[in-house]
């Protein structure tokens, strides 16, 4: 059974046991997993700093905006800049909203080469989020 994540918000999806409980025409929609800012902004405005989803968490559409739906299929999807502002906490929402985009650093690790002793160019660079050192390759939606 999906719950909406959303502090307050008692829209729940069916379930065999409850069918009466789940609302028509509500969907649930999951954090966003490649995008990584906007994954960040929406943990802020729901629940506020701090705050980690787990991986089944959702966030159901009373709070999206009808321009951040996608309805030309025969599902309701979000667009990819979708961000929940109905319902939450203004303050929340506001700093969610400016919250600054991480500043990227980059730098290519420097291995030895085993045969010659001098420094080998690596095939891989990382990015500095934040303070930490990550693979860019898997955090290319960052840019």
């Amino acid at each position: 059974m999906g719950v909406c994540s959303v502090i307050g918000c008692k829209s729940r999806s069916k379930e065999r046991r409850m069918p009466h409980r789940a609302e028509e025409g509500i969907t649930f929609h999951a954090f966003p997993s490649k995008n990584v800012e906007l994954r960040a902004r929406w943990c802020l405005a729901i629940r506020g700093e701090g705050w980690v989803p787990n991986k089944h968490a959702k966030v159901c559409s009373k709070h999206f905006e009808e321009r951040f739906f996608d309805r030309s299929g025969n599902t309701n999807r979000l667009r990819e800049n979708a961000m929940p502002t109905i319902g939450l906490d203004p303050a929340r929402v506001l700093s969610a909203s400016t919250h600054a985009q991480p500043k990227l650093e980059y730098m290519e690790p420097p291995t030895m080469d085993p045969l010659s002793g001098f420094q080998a160019h690596h095939a891989s660079a990382f990015v500095n989020v934040n303070g930490e050192w990550l693979d860019r390759r898997k955090f290319s939606s960052l840019e």
